[in-house]
């Protein structure tokens, strides 16, 4: 008998079976946007050795029926990610899987599918394809430009965007470690919703809890 992941691959057709059949796209992408809301991550994060900084997504669970149907979805929305399985031999404890979407491109065609239905980090996905779209826009690009550099350049520039994607940083942390924003940072993720509604013609209203 042929295994894949040590399950036999009768049993995994049939698991990608059950989530193509999930509905139409937007019943899986809904699905997908509640396991995110619940188990998924965000965030732009510094590599402190190069200076520069990148965006990453990643979902982890326990449950592997729902490994599949993430894949199944992610392929449709064309976007890749980085799988990992990690088993354990504590009996207490299920085996774990992992997949990590870093990139531009890949981070945003995923927020961008599953924006609509997220509750819990949809303002956190604004922020982030605010910031994406920021850096993608920039003469010396989101990849090849570090922050002093970035600074400098600006300085003669559009000091108002760089100053725009530090915030976005800083929105993203407060988030993470608490459920409502200061005065500072709700004042960046007021502003930042603002372009946000230009580029996707959706009007978000920020509100300070």
């Amino acid at each position: 008998m042929e295994l894949y992941a040590g399950k036999p691959l009768e049993t995994i057709e049939l698991i990608r079976q059950q989530a193509v059949g999930l509905g139409n796209q937007q019943a899986r992408l809904a699905w997908l946007a509640g396991i995110f809301d619940g188990e998924g991550t965000l965030g732009i994060y510094n590599r402190p050795k190069a200076n520069n900084w990148f965006v990453l997504t990643s979902l982890c669970n326990t449950h592997q029926q729902s490994r599949h149907m993430v894949a199944s979805i992610l392929d449709e929305i064309d976007v890749s990610g980085y799988w990992q399985d990690r088993n354990t031999t504590n009996l207490n404890h299920n085996p774990r899987w992992s997949v990590v979407i870093s990139g531009y491109g890949k981070v945003s065609r995923f927020l961008l599918a599953i924006i609509p239905y997220l509750v819990i980090k949809q303002l956190q996905a604004q922020i982030m394809l605010v910031y994406i779209n920021s850096r993608q826009n920039k003469p010396l690009g989101g990849r090849t430009c570090n922050l002093p550099n970035a600074k400098k350049w600006t300085e003669k520039n559009d000091s108002s965007m760089d100053e725009l994607e530090l915030g976005c940083i800083e929105v993203l942390k407060t988030l993470k470690h608490a459920n409502s924003l200061n005065e500072s940072t709700f004042h960046i993720a007021t502003q930042a919703m603002k372009i946000y509604s230009g580029l996707y013609g959706k009007r978000i209203e920020v509100v300070q809890k």
